[in-house]
């Protein structure tokens, strides 16, 4: 998502037959959704109001029916949809593009450069980006796939200036799809620490996204944290939860990297800038090292982080476990 963030806002839009390419996903993603949604719903049954009763009854015969053949966005699951999404009980639950899915159900129907950034896809190899940058010349890589793959070529970018990390803050309580005994935090986690303690990266300064904070926000309430991480005692406090968080991936950081973590929406365009101010200052860092003069690395775990939508939210990271 923030690659195609920086294509977007500095090298050239999506032409429309790459924008009809991601037909498929968003619409996959929707019915991922659609399939939860009724769900929760038929759990929540007895509770909803008559109306929202009404939906969750269409919705479920309309999901059932995909039991014998393709799933697909019809006009009564669009509508099942949009009726639970004004029932209070479940509109936390429900994707937020929900109120566009009868746009997004339309024959002829070709994503947004917004729902492309929001869409999720499973990224494999890897991608390359060269833009400006003012007279800054910024060559950027993209890198997907297993664990194991990365290893393959990971020596190939000894000593880059910054590594960006994405993180889902929504996902501490969830679990691979193929071992639903690893947690997907602890997953990214470990991911983490094989990435930054890597001795090809003993140079580079590392960029934490923290993403998705808005539904991290709203899921604490109803999915304890300390449930999933014993250690935890900040309650649903999304400041302390997310302190916490950083406050895990910092103690992993044993190649003491500057760490700037930073609380956003994946879509947010902000994103771009923290990426562009630490890389910055990575490499004045590694300037006046290389010229002698003594400097102490930044480990920015203090560095302020702000939700986009809501505008700076004024909160800081600290060294520190809540």
């Amino acid at each position: 998502m923030l690659m195609n963030r920086i294509r977007i806002s500095h090298m050239r839009e999506f032409p429309n037959d790459e924008r009809a390419s991601y037909q498929g996903t968003v619409r996959n993603n929707v019915l991922d959704i659609v399939e939860s949604l009724a769900t929760i719903s038929a759990s929540q049954y007895a509770g909803l109001d008559d109306v929202a009763q009404f939906h969750a009854t269409l919705l479920s015969k309309e999901v059932e029916c995909w039991k014998a053949r393709p799933r697909n966005i019809t006009y009564e699951v669009a509508s099942a949809v949009q009726g639970l999404w004004r029932n209070e009980t479940l509109k936390s639950a429900i994707f937020d593009a929900t109120d566009e899915i009868h746009r997004i159900a339309e024959k002829d129907y070709i994503p947004t450069e917004t729902d492309i950034l929001m869409a999720k896809t499973r990224a494999s190899g890897i991608q390359e980006y060269k833009f400006s940058l003012g007279s800054l010349g910024v060559h950027m890589f993209s890198i997907g796939g297993h664990r194991s793959d990365m290893k393959k070529f990971i020596h190939q970018f000894e000593n880059v200036t910054s590594l960006v990390y994405s993180v889902d803050l929504s996902c501490y309580d969830q679990v691979l799809p193929t071992d639903s005994n690893q947690n997907l935090l602890l997953e990214s986690l470990q991911i983490f620490d094989s990435v930054v303690n890597s001795r090809w990266f003993r140079r580079t300064s590392i960029i934490l996204l923290l993403c998705n904070a808005e539904h991290f926000s709203q899921k604490l309430s109803r999915s304890p944290m300390n449930k999933h991480f014993p250690d935890y005692s900040g309650g649903d406090n999304v400041s302390r939860a997310s302190k916490y968080i950083v406050w895990r991936f910092n103690q992993l950081n044993r190649n003491n990297l500057s760490l700037f973590p930073h609380l956003c929406e994946a879509s947010d365009a902000s994103n771009i800038q923290v990426v562009f101010a630490a890389s910055k200052d990575t490499m004045i860092f590694n300037a006046m090292q290389d010229s002698g003069i003594p400097v102490e690395r930044k480990n920015s775990a203090a560095s302020t982080a702000s939700s986009s939508g809501k505008g700076s939210s004024g909160s800081a990271f600290g060294d520190e476990k809540e």
